[in-house]
């Protein structure tokens, strides 16, 4: 378990996300793994199986920017990486 954020249960079903993280560590967190998932090629992947399967899907480029903007504007000065 990489980001701790959101732990399985005992039957390895993904749990309630952990209510002592703050807004924006959650999303520093998603930003982490949307970018490791596409660096990897699995979410084009995800689009071409369910493109191959009937359905209507595409990527988009734009989540991936809005939680950078998110992540950097979440950040207080103090926190803010130079």
């Amino acid at each position: 378990m990489k980001y701790k954020f959101c732990p399985r249960d005992d039957q390895c079903y993904y749990g309630v996300v952990d209510p002592s993280l703050q807004p924006q560590e959650l999303w520093t967190l998603a930003s982490k793994i949307l970018n490791e998932l596409d660096d990897a090629g699995l979410n084009q992947k995800a689009v071409d199986v369910l493109n191959n399967a009937g359905l209507k899907a595409q990527r988009l480029k734009i989540l991936k920017l809005l939680l950078q903007i998110k992540c950097e504007s979440s950040q207080t000065p103090r926190n803010r990486r130079a």
